[in-house]
């Protein structure tokens, strides 16, 4: 009898664990991309608050060219500014490190603006798009 593994018990030993590995690593993969979309919601509704609470100070959302900056730095156009709506002196990305992208008015959804994660694809306009369609 000879101690220890042979080739054939090694070679079958790492194609197990190979396996084990790639049928884990699928598993783990899932709840990240699920924490990351979670989170852009969650940042969409709290940008989409601020933005109502602008509108209610200035009769109207931020126009597409003043976007979420207007959150942060008054408008010209807006004399009842009660800014900053957003305690960050700049507007975060999205957790796949795009910008998050403001359109007034919303053609998209069904609200008076669009405001989206082009996801993590990091491409607008496609099927992982993450928008305030809530």
């Amino acid at each position: 009898m000879m101690a220890g593994f042979g080739l054939l018990e090694m070679l079958i030993a790492v194609v197990v664990l190979c396996i084990l590995v790639w049928m884990l690593g699928g598993k783990l993969g899932g709840p990240i991309s699920d924490a990351q979309a979670m989170t852009a919601r969650s940042d969409i509704e709290f940008f989409s608050a601020a933005l109502d609470d602008f509108k209610k100070d200035c009769g109207a959302y931020p126009s597409t060219e003043q976007g979420l900056q207007a959150l942060i730095v008054q408008p010209p156009s807006c004399t009842n500014w009660k800014g900053p709506y957003l305690k960050e002196a700049k507007i975060k990305d999205d957790p796949w490190d795009s910008k998050y992208i403001y359109t007034c008015p919303g053609v998209k959804t069904a609200s008076s603006f669009d405001l989206c994660s082009p996801g993590p694809d990091k491409i607008e306009g496609t099927n992982d798009d993450i928008c305030n369609l809530f």
